[in-house]
């Protein structure tokens, strides 16, 4: 019987402070930045993460902040091809179009069929900025 109650007490225990972990983290992430800003910083060596909190950026607006992530998410992950198209259009935004360039035109080449979209807004934006025709896939 003593025992049946040291085993509530302590799953008693277990359980608020388990709670408590919970609230905190929470709070930790009440918006997008500052949920990405934390993974991030737990694992900077994911670029997906990396590509996640520079849509965040972008999003609020700083663009420059936004560019060094989506950087540091190809600089892990050369196959990470959301982030060429997301470092192009923000490139592009901070009037750096000759740069945005050669992203766009590796994304309008080289992304898979999943984004035909973004292919022919990035193969558009190639030929806008070069004033040459561009075919996706080539």
């Amino acid at each position: 019987m003593k025992t049946d109650h040291l085993h509530i007490t302590v799953m008693a225990v277990v359980i608020v402070l388990l709670a408590s972990a919970a609230f905190q983290r929470n709070g930790l992430w009440v918006t997008k930045l500052s949920l990405w800003t934390d993974v991030a910083r737990k694992t900077p060596d994911k670029s997906r993460v990396r590509n996640s909190l520079g849509n965040c950026y972008m999003l609020l607006g700083d663009y420059f902040r936004a560019v060094e992530e989506y950087k540091a998410a190809i600089a892990l992950d050369k196959t990470n091809y959301e982030a060429y198209f997301n470092l192009a259009n923000n490139l592009e935004q901070i009037g750096l179009g000759r740069e945005a360039l050669g992203y766009y035109s590796f994304f309008c080449t080289a992304a898979p069929r999943a984004y035909p979209e973004a292919t022919q807004t990035a193969c558009e934006r190639v030929e806008r900025l070069r004033g040459v025709p561009s075919t996706p896939g080539k």
